[in-house]
């Protein structure tokens, strides 16, 4: 079984796949379950725009817990109705995707990637990944 840890860098891979093939993102996620290692159950979907106050939580954590991310948690002031534009900005791109793993109905990982607008360089983009320490 893999933990969430390992699904989330999974799907980091299947994204770096299909960009090294020259494709546009196509990863259609809807709810999937998985276990972790002690069986307890955890889904990964797509980040929808009720998400946006714990999405904002999450990233204030994982901000504070490590200087290994470019954004300092001094830095990161969204509001929850500026994070809801910016879902649905990012849902509405057809080479761009928000993803959340949850467990226990609370955040745990977080995976992004958001696809370049220009036609020649749509299938490039920027990836981030993280997952909530333990």
């Amino acid at each position: 079984m893999f933990s969430v840890v390992q699904e989330v860098y999974a799907l980091y891979g299947i994204i770096r796949f299909f960009l090294s093939a020259g494709c546009t993102i196509f990863i259609a996620c809807v709810i999937s379950q998985y276990f972790t290692k002690n069986g307890k159950p955890y889904v990964i979907r797509q980040v929808e725009e009720n998400d946006a106050k714990n999405l904002i939580e999450y990233s204030k954590m994982i901000f504070a817990s490590t200087d290994q991310v470019l954004t300092a948690l001094e830095e990161y002031t969204i509001s929850v109705a500026d994070e809801k534009t910016w879902i649905n900005s990012i849902s509405k791109s057809p080479n761009s995707k928000l993803l959340i793993a949850e467990l226990d109905g609370r955040i745990v990982g977080f995976l992004f990637f958001i696809g370049q607008q220009k036609i020649k360089i749509a299938h490039t983009g920027d990836v981030g990944v993280n997952v909530q320490p333990e």
